[in-house]
């Protein structure tokens, strides 16, 4: 009776997606949060690091819902994208 490989423990799975989820959910926050500072060092060069992300999590404040969604709007988009792409390729 050989033991299961940790890969395979339901315990090890479980505990990678309770891990996962909230990694998840943070990661979009903070990315959704300072997704503006880019655009906002484009814009203004001379505007620090520090003061470029408190603009960015200032212009932020109450519209990440707005762009979270904008962006589960273009995944349809990009999915018949993809299809028409591999429609070329079907032959091969």
């Amino acid at each position: 009776n050989s033991p299961v490989p940790i890969e395979q423990d339901p315990m090890f799975i479980v505990a990678v997606l309770l891990l996962a989820v909230p990694t998840v959910l943070v990661s979009t926050w903070l990315t959704l949060r300072y997704s503006l500072v880019y655009f906002i060092a484009f814009d203004e060069p001379g505007l620090g690091v520090m003061a470029t992300i408190r603009q960015s999590v200032l212009m932020m404040k109450g519209q990440k819902m707005k762009l979270f969604f904008l962006g589960l709007s273009i995944i349809g988009w990009f999915v018949l994208g993809l299809l028409a792409f591999f429609i070329g390729l079907s032959r091969f």
